[in-house]
């Protein structure tokens, strides 16, 4: 059955796409409520898996479109995650920083400055590094999706990550911990 849906998925046919939704919604809607706080950012994200389907329906291999769905969604949770966690750690280096203002009378780093002060130095990275950090931490790519979008191997993406975040831990200590705790 997963197989004509597919079938009919790619070549565009809504009632084929109505099935999967009808079948893997409300399933997709209980994986998302057990991982996240919120029923509206629940539903939003489900909505998102199931507009990434239509949107790259042509792509769709033959495999299971239940293990597609759900690994799309969890995806998006551990972005949301990420999202929230980036707000959250900005906050409390907030507070940290207030506390910690300098005799000098200097204020704490702004966001902005923050995020500029880390992609300044990411920019500064040799390309490889610079490239597989962007893929792993923003884009949330795996090492075999990384080597395999940059035609390198396995083991040459976790040497880039590994050299790439010691310079990061090097040059911005204080921040990589933030960072660190970001990535995670």
């Amino acid at each position: 059955m997963e197989e004509v849906l597919i079938a009919g998925l790619r070549q565009g046919d809504y009632e084929a796409f109505n099935q999967i939704y009808e079948l893997y919604a409300h399933k997709l809607l209980g994986y998302a409520l057990a991982h996240i706080n919120s029923e509206s950012e629940a539903e939003d994200l489900v909505q998102e898996v199931f507009i990434s389907l239509w949107k790259n329906r042509e792509s769709i291999k033959n495999c299971s479109i239940r293990s597609y769905l759900f690994t799309a969604l969890k995806k998006r949770i551990i972005s949301s995650w990420r999202a929230t966690a980036q707000s959250r750690m900005y906050a409390d280096y907030v507070e940290l920083m207030e506390g910690n203002t300098s005799d000098s009378g200097i204020p704490p780093i702004e966001y902005t400055e923050f995020c500029d002060k880390v992609s300044a130095l990411i920019n500064s990275l040799p390309a490889t590094q610079r490239t597989v950090i962007r893929l792993s931490r923003f884009e949330n790519l795996s090492y075999p999706e990384i080597a395999e979008r940059l035609g390198i191997t396995h083991q040459s993406v976790k040497n880039a990550l590994s050299k790439g975040l010691s310079t990061l831990r090097k040059y911005l200590p204080f921040y990589f911990i933030l960072m660190n705790l970001l990535w995670k």
